[in-house]
């Protein structure tokens, strides 16, 4: 894999606190260790795509930028035609490099 890896987009998927952090992350851990820190989130459900968004960035040594880096407070990017109903679908994945680069910005 490409030392420089962004995924992006509109996964549907609800992750809130879910932890990509897997023995698959060792050398990303040294590099950046707030990936330990808990995410910043608002909207507080998790859904089938959010688990399985959380086991991709685990199996490919990928960290989830939603609700770490600077700027962003897990605040919702989709709300409902009526206000009433709030979620956090869109993610971006980032490989150690990138990540590197904007967890402190």
């Amino acid at each position: 894999m490409s030392p420089n890896v962004v995924l992006c987009g509109d996964f549907n998927a609800h992750v809130v606190e879910l932890s990509e952090v897997s023995d698959v992350h060792a050398g990303f851990v040294l590099v950046c260790p707030e990936v330990f820190e808990t995410r910043r989130y608002v909207c507080n459900s998790v859904n089938k795509a959010g688990q399985l968004l959380v086991d991709l960035a685990a199996a490919t040594s990928m960290a989830i930028a939603t609700g770490r880096v600077v700027g962003d407070d897990g605040q919702p990017s989709f709300t409902g035609n009526y206000g009433d109903k709030k979620s956090r679908p869109d993610h971006v994945l980032l490989s150690p490099a990138l990540y590197k680069l904007v967890g402190f910005v």
